[in-house]
């Protein structure tokens, strides 16, 4: 349980941390940076997630030794996997806001980071918010990156779930599907 938390909370966090600028990118005037953007967001949806660990396993894992603890690689993971839904929230409310309240906050003198930090950002919060649900459901649901890149001490809920069930220990599968 602690794991799942744990993991669930990180990746939350980095989801939302690069779905906001993959948000912006994806409405750039530039054509071929929103297309490179949006395909690469959601690149992940139509990639299993075994693909994925396994990815980050040869990429990442063998090459820095992070083999005898890649609690590091479950929340890569987890995030890959959230991130399509953070950032589509986030777009979706950041079409959302009203262009004349940017000119407005420029028209009355705001630099760039004041108009992100105190106009743009309390505009994005319910967006944010739904991005950050999404991914920490992906991310505490996701059961397959995280059984074949964890170890028995970074095992999630989801993972104790599938065990338990491969076994038919129905009644403590129901228990733990119940937290």
């Amino acid at each position: 349980m602690i794991n799942s938390v744990l993991y669930a909370s990180l990746s939350t966090i980095l989801a939302v941390l690069l779905g906001i600028p993959l948000a912006y990118a994806q409405l750039s005037r530039g054509r071929t940076l929103a297309e490179l953007s949006s395909m690469m967001t959601l690149l992940p949806l139509g990639i299993s997630s075994i693909t994925i660990a396994y990815g980050l396993m040869r990429a990442i894992a063998v090459p820095l030794g992070l083999s005898t603890n890649p609690w590091p690689l479950i929340v890569v993971a987890q995030t890959v996997v959230g991130l399509p839904f953070s950032a589509r929230a986030i777009e979706i409310s950041l079409r959302n806001i009203d262009p004349n309240l940017i000119e407005q906050a420029d028209i009355l003198g705001a630099s760039r980071f004041q108009r992100l930090f105190f106009v743009e950002l309390p505009l994005l919060a319910p967006g944010i918010l739904v991005g950050g649900v999404f991914a920490f459901a992906m991310a505490i649901g996701e059961m397959s990156a995280t059984l074949f890149i964890a170890l028995p001490q970074n095992y999630t809920l989801a993972v104790a779930i599938y065990q338990y069930l491969g076994v038919r220990k129905f009644v403590e599968a129901g228990a733990a599907a119940l937290v």
